[in-house]
């Protein structure tokens, strides 16, 4: 069995002098999709993943980004047919 490695993946890092967290309301989608993720047993990303070669980058961080482009792109598409049909 290969070695799984991944880049760092740490959601409570602080890389810039503002915490962003703040300024994202409440009730966000962000919000949604990353507690929705981190419900996700870490041995389903683990089992999907077969290892080698570099570090990849960590799959509920990949999942949350996916997740919230389909989830934004579904809004522009609907608000977008609701414009054209007025």
């Amino acid at each position: 069995m290969k070695t799984i490695i991944f880049k760092e993946y740490n959601m409570n890092q602080l890389i810039l002098p503002m915490d962003f967290s703040d300024s994202i309301p409440k009730n966000h989608m962000a919000r949604a999709v990353n507690a929705f993720v981190d419900g996700i047993d870490r041995k389903v990303f683990l089992e999907a993943y077969k290892g080698g070669g570099r570090p990849a980058n960590h799959p509920q961080m990949m999942t949350k980004i996916l997740l919230s482009l389909r989830l934004y792109a579904k809004m522009v598409f609907l608000s977008a047919n609701c414009t054209c049909s007025t």
